[in-house]
């Protein structure tokens, strides 16, 4: 129910520990006979990505900028996969956006080592990873069947939308590239009406893949009967 839900999104922050791009989790209300969970988190001043990329007055982002903000959404994420946690519900909307006059010092330690990229004085918007209300340890989840679906449809991996149970942090990989797409070109990559269009837009965009390739998957995510019903229809 929702309290088991919040319950582990609120043992998830607990596990993952402070991160500077994952958002901060200040208190947490829980009313037993209400069924409810309060969580009092910080305040993005920017809201999300997907408010940020609609607003009417966004401004403009320079390259530098556009690096450094995939960079800390990257590191957040990989930062949880790092720690056997998956997301399983990356997408615009769960990425927000804070300006580094709200952050403290530590808060903005986002830079990336590379030369190409700011330096932390110098960042103008910092990205964190929120809404871990669907995140999942993969080492809890070792041999046993994992909840189905997850993950907004536009951002969904082909072997969730083949109905696999058996799926690991790549998921979290092609949500964050379909996520950095939209940032770069203003639109969903794959936006489709349901999960069969899904697929056929992922197809349209990446093409059928090889024998060999069907054949590993099939075989890594136990989706013989299934792949097979799709390659004979996308055949057509």
């Amino acid at each position: 129910g929702i309290l088991r839900s919040a319950i582990r999104e609120i043992s998830t922050f607990v596990y993952l520990g402070p991160f500077p791009n994952i958002v901060k989790i200040y208190n947490a209300d829980i009313n037993m006979p209400a069924n409810s969970v309060d969580l009092l988190l910080e305040l993005a001043d920017h809201g999300s990505l997907r408010d940020f990329y609609d607003s009417d007055d966004m401004p403009d982002i320079n390259s530098l900028e556009f690096k450094s903000m995939v960079y800390q959404f990257v590191r957040g994420i990989a930062y949880m996969n790092m720690l056997d946690v998956i997301h399983r519900d990356i997408k615009p909307q769960n990425v927000l956006i804070f300006s580094t006059k709200g952050c403290s010092t530590s808060d903005s330690d986002a830079k990336s080592k590379r030369s190409n990229l700011k330096s932390d004085s110098d960042l103008k918007y910092i990205l964190k990873v929120a809404d871990l209300g669907l995140a999942r340890s993969e080492v809890c989840g070792l041999g046993l069947t994992l909840t189905n679906p997850v993950y907004t449809l536009w951002y969904r991996s082909p072997e969730i939308l083949l109905e696999s149970r058996h799926y690991d942090d790549k998921s979290d990989a092609w949500a964050v590239a379909a996520t950095i797409y939209e940032m770069a070109a203003k639109n969903a990559l794959f936006p489709a009406s349901d999960e069969f269009d899904e697929l056929i837009k992922i197809v349209q965009v990446l093409g059928i893949p090889t024998d060999n390739e069907w054949n590993k998957i099939s075989h890594d995510y136990g989706l013989e009967n299934k792949v097979r019903r799709e390659i004979d229809y996308l055949h057509l």
